[in-house]
């Protein structure tokens, strides 16, 4: 599910605690990722919706996306997947 435009995550502070709910959350199972986002995220959709969606990305991706930082995938030639990066 996409909520374009969402403000769930566009303050830093909800920022910061969806970030560590993820983290969290990342660590977990099926019901029991279930059940602790449902608590962690009760009264709050637009968030459990947008931890939903990092999640499934994650799991599209592989855990390594959330981790290393863009910059890191761009290679000494300054480009990606064989595409250049402007400086």
């Amino acid at each position: 599910m996409r909520i374009s435009g969402a403000p769930a995550l566009r303050d830093p502070e909800r920022w910061q605690r969806a970030r560590d709910v993820l983290h969290e959350a990342m660590q977990l199972d099926g019901d029991e990722r279930s059940d602790f986002l449902d608590s962690q995220c009760a009264g709050d959709p637009l968030l459990r919706a947008e931890l939903n969606e990092l999640l499934a990305a994650e799991g599209e991706l592989g855990s390594s996306f959330l981790e290393e930082p863009a910059i890191a995938s761009i290679d000494q030639n300054r480009t990606f997947e064989g595409v250049p990066v402007p400086h």
